[in-house]
């Protein structure tokens, strides 16, 4: 779908436009389709379609109008990059007669007769830039523009996930790079046997349970690396609130933390709580068992304790003769 900015528009894959009035008009293209690479990891998307835009911006001038010159990168005053990667350049030429011929000066001995060149510096500074253009009837105009040009930051792998996830189930990794010079190469190296994973958000399915060590390595286009090694815990999803038990003025519960770090508490509420009482707290890392305890307590009729590990919940009421607990009074899961 073509839209044209002047209140008209086109269905069509390819197709050309006639404008009526002179001016800067900014044509949209939007285009519609499914994306192959990922039916190949998730075939159960079939149904998913997926939108792009682009767009591009075009100047309408009336015939006679004196040829212009622009070399400026848009709303920007001066172009920015780094040592060692391409700079893509932008020229634009209004008026005169058409065709254009195109010359640009990067000021290190280098040169380009394109209309939007890249170019990649050696060393740091501020250069100037000069555009020229020739028009059909040799009718020649300049511009000028800074490039700024500074050392790459240091190439950094910021973070990459996940820490944990379930056994027997798909895995999404990625991260956060910063630094050195785009584009990025990513190697996955898995501890389990599987074939090295390339791109910056792989899939994997791990069948065992257990902590697996991954070794994730970046490259930059100046073949750069970095590398950081992290862990994922592999594991059964469930939090579970295991083996609850009232002993002489304590109550235990055994607590299982899934694949998820877990706060887990046991509280025990009252009017006449003597001794103790209150809650007991812990967090618990992945794939953990503990053994949860209160402190000794004494109390006199009805108490309820309230066994808490992240979503999962257990409520009990009992009552109390001291450090005595008598069951079955009332009770919810």
């Amino acid at each position: 779908y073509w839209d044209f900015n002047d209140g008209t528009s086109c269905f069509k894959e390819k197709t050309g436009h006639i404008f009526n009035a002179e001016g800067t008009y900014d044509v949209t293209l939007r285009v519609k389709g499914v994306d192959e690479n990922l039916l190949k990891k998730f075939p159960h998307w079939n149904n998913e379609v997926y939108y792009d835009w682009d767009n591009v911006t075009i100047k309408i001038f009336k015939p006679g109008t004196p040829l212009t010159v622009d070399a400026t990168p848009g709303n920007l005053t001066a172009y920015k990059g780094v040592t060692g990667k391409k700079i893509r350049f932008y020229g634009s030429a209004i008026g005169g007669t058409q065709p254009y011929k195109w010359r640009w000066d990067f000021n290190d001995g280098n040169y380009s007769n394109e209309q939007n060149p890249v170019h990649a510096y050696s060393h740091t500074g501020t250069y100037v830039v000069k555009l020229t253009v020739t028009d059909k009837q040799n009718h020649v105009k300049k511009d000028s523009v800074k490039v700024i040009v500074d050392k790459p930051r240091v190439l950094k792998i910021l973070t990459v996930e996940p820490s944990s996830a379930e056994v027997n189930k798909t895995v999404f990794f990625t991260c956060e790079v910063t630094g050195g010079v785009f584009p990025y190469a990513y190697t996955w190296d898995l501890d389990d046997g599987a074939t090295k994973l390339k791109g910056r958000c792989p899939v994997h399915i791990y069948t065992k349970k257990g902590v697996h060590k991954t070794v994730l390595t970046v490259a930059d286009r100046r073949g750069t690396t970095v590398n950081k090694t992290f862990y994922i815990n592999i594991g059964e999803a469930e939090t579970r609130i295991e083996h609850v038990k009232f002993g002489f003025g304590k109550i235990s519960a055994e607590i299982h933390s899934g694949v998820e770090t877990v706060h887990c508490s046991i509280t025990i509420t009252g009017e006449h709580i003597l001794l103790g009482g209150g809650t007991k707290e812990a967090d618990i890392p992945p794939q953990t068992r503990i053994k949860l305890m209160t402190p000794f307590t004494v109390g006199l009729g009805r108490v309820e304790i309230t066994i808490k590990a992240n979503d999962v919940i257990k409520k009990q009421e009992v009552s109390m003769i001291g450090p005595f607990f008598i069951k079955n009074i009332k009770k919810t899961l």
